[in-house]
């Protein structure tokens, strides 16, 4: 009869456990390391992305830490930045270095709100809000944009055409088409946004939209809509018109929720 030493056991068991020890050391160790170098090389990049916007060089890199030491004493995280107000920014920067990031803040969310939604079929205001919504409603002042469309009602680029105070913003009727026309635009729906939180149209808004609309009967570009955001919902200029007041039925047709509704 032949036993197993013991010994052999206990060598095989001590081997297997060693193996497995070091497996898992290797793969804790590989992983850890992994996620620091990405972990480090995010914060490089937006590090040297902060440090460009802000003017590069040893000041733009000291202003780029004073950023993060903000976002570090909120606990929040690099995304906080997207909503960031100019006089937030202003906590951690001299007033006009926040001014220029929060500018080139907004412009990056320009572009990608831009190209994100070049394509989409516009059908009705929610399509509307969901293009240009966010980042109007967003805005300390009023600002006007305009969608320009193809024949299929899909978008071909949101221009923006003017920005204004708190409580106003001019839009020259010229100025308004001018980009509109070099879309080749086969339609348009023009937005803005009212920073006081309210979207019932003013007078101006609804005068401001006859003249629109007038223009863009001749221009041979319709305007489907007037839209006015804000953050307690939306309203339709258009819809608000009454008939006979220079709006025809047809272009009426596309008005669509005439009440506020939520956003």
């Amino acid at each position: 009869m032949s036993i197993t030493p013991p010994t052999s056991t206990n060598t095989s068991t001590s081997t297997s456990t060693s193996t497995s020890t070091s497996t898992s050391t290797s793969t804790s160790t590989s992983t850890s390391t992994s996620t620091s170098t990405s972990t480090s090389t995010s914060t490089d990049t937006i590090t040297h992305l902060l440090a460009v916007a802000l003017g590069g060089g040893r000041r733009g890199r000291a202003l780029a830490g004073a950023v993060l030491g903000w976002l570090t004493s909120r606990r929040a995280g690099v995304a906080t930045l997207r909503r960031a107000t100019t006089a937030e920014l202003a906590r951690a920067l001299p007033q006009r270095s926040a001014r220029r990031l929060a500018a080139a803040l907004e412009l990056g969310r320009l572009l990608a709100t831009t190209t994100a939604q070049r394509g989409r079929t516009i059908r009705g205001p929610v399509d509307v809000v969901a293009a240009v919504g966010e980042r109007l409603v967003e805005l300390e002042q009023e600002g006007f944009v305009a969608l320009a469309l193809d024949a299929r009602g899909r978008l071909l680029r949101v221009i923006d055409v003017a920005l204004g105070t708190r409580t106003s913003v001019h839009v020259g009727i010229a100025e308004a088409f001018r980009e509109l026309v070099r879309e080749n635009a086969a339609s348009t729906v023009f937005v803005h946004n009212h920073p006081s939180g309210d979207p019932s149209p003013s007078h101006e808004d609804r005068e401001l939209t006859r003249q629109l609309t007038a223009a863009g009967r001749l221009l041979g570009i319709p305007v489907l809509d007037h839209i006015v955001l804000a953050a307690e919902g939306y309203r339709s200029v258009l819809g608000d018109c009454a008939a006979g007041e220079g709006i025809t039925a047809q272009e009426m047709a596309f008005s669509w929720t005439r009440a506020a509704t939520r956003l």
